[in-house]
């Protein structure tokens, strides 16, 4: 497995584009019929706020 280095200037800037995009991916959920397509957005959700919780760390 590889492994990115990044300066805490970068850290900030990706969580700063993660935690906007969080809550359009949470309407996005809410607001789909499609069961396949919940499921991928629950997913990435999911890893989105691991990787989160791990740059805030």
């Amino acid at each position: 497995m590889s492994k990115l280095n990044l300066t805490p200037e970068e850290e900030a800037k990706v969580l700063e584009i993660l935690e906007r995009y969080l809550p359009e991916l949470q309407n996005e959920t809410v607001h789909t019929d499609n069961k396949e397509l919940r499921k991928f957005f629950k997913e990435r959700q999911a890893f989105m706020e691991e990787l989160m919780r791990r740059l805030k760390s």
